[in-house]
């Protein structure tokens, strides 16, 4: 588990993953070994859950997406639309290459309301999300 190395104030797992608030106010989402796709229903019970842990105003949010292979138009789409609900800003760890480069042009293609940025390593992830 990639937040093992800090305190976490609260843990919430779905069929999907785990997604943790950490003692510094950053959400995090790790999948399950083997999971290599999200569906609609995690998804719901995760917003339900930023939502109230984003209650005196929206977080960080880092997501371990190296492992994602496919997301469904109407995920992405549920997902786009509620990320500026919960989330201040977005760091997404993505693997080397063709994930990286997909990834850019979706932002190209898919302008986000909240500052969005894709990473390789955690702790630069990290640090741009503790950055005013």
């Amino acid at each position: 588990m990639i937040e093992s190395k800090i305190n976490i104030k609260e843990k919430f797992s779905t069929k999907i993953g785990d997604i943790t608030l950490r003692i510094d106010n950053i959400i995090v989402f790790t999948p399950n070994k083997g999971i290599t796709s999200v569906d609609m229903e995690s998804m719901v019970l995760n917003l339900e859950k930023f939502i109230e842990w984003a209650k005196d105003g929206p977080l960080p949010f880092l997501s371990d997406n190296r492992n994602i292979k496919e997301i469904s138009p109407e995920v992405r789409q549920f997902v786009q639309s509620k990320l500026p609900i919960f989330c201040s800003k977005h760091a997404i760890i993505v693997n080397n290459g063709l994930s990286q480069f997909l990834f850019n042009i979706f932002l190209l293609l898919n302008r986000p309301e909240i500052p969005i940025k894709s990473f390789k390593n955690f702790d630069k992830a990290y640090a741009w999300l503790k950055e005013d």
